[in-house]
């Protein structure tokens, strides 16, 4: 039988996910953009179409979507710039919030439903800043 994952409860009925970011960041690691309860889709070949509520922070060192699970422990994707291939806005229309595309190598994900829009566009200049900073170094 498969045990309940406690801490997704605590996700789910609390209004603060601070408690959750903290505990993944690394030492000396900043946020400096976060957005809870948006939605990530895999985009990546032979994926099936999954759509779960999760957190997407962008710090300084990388782009991290948490994705809670009921059953297992939360999933936590990691992309350090240097790894990241692209980031931009959406190319799907049927999104009516802001919404952000990111590949880093074969790995392409969508975060939607990022309200209001002006915070995904934010997200996807910040990001775009600091993929260029780690080339130049």
């Amino acid at each position: 039988m498969a045990k309940i994952n406690r801490e997704f409860f605590r996700y789910q009925f609390s209004r603060n996910q601070d408690w959750l970011i903290n505990r993944i960041l690394k030492p000396g690691e900043k946020v400096l953009h976060a957005y809870t309860n948006c939605r990530i889709k895999d985009l990546s070949p032979g994926k099936s179409e999954r759509t779960p509520v999760g957190i997407f922070l962008v710090t300084d060192m990388r782009v991290v979507i948490i994705i809670p699970r009921f059953l297992k422990e939360f999933e936590i994707e990691e992309y350090p710039y240097d790894q990241l291939t692209s980031v931009g806005p959406c190319e799907d229309t049927r999104y009516w919030s802001g919404c952000v595309e990111l590949v880093a190598g074969k790995v392409k994900r969508l975060v939607y439903w990022i309200n209001p829009a002006k915070m995904a566009k934010l997200m996807i200049e910040t990001i775009n800043e600091r993929m260029k900073m780690t080339k130049r170094a």
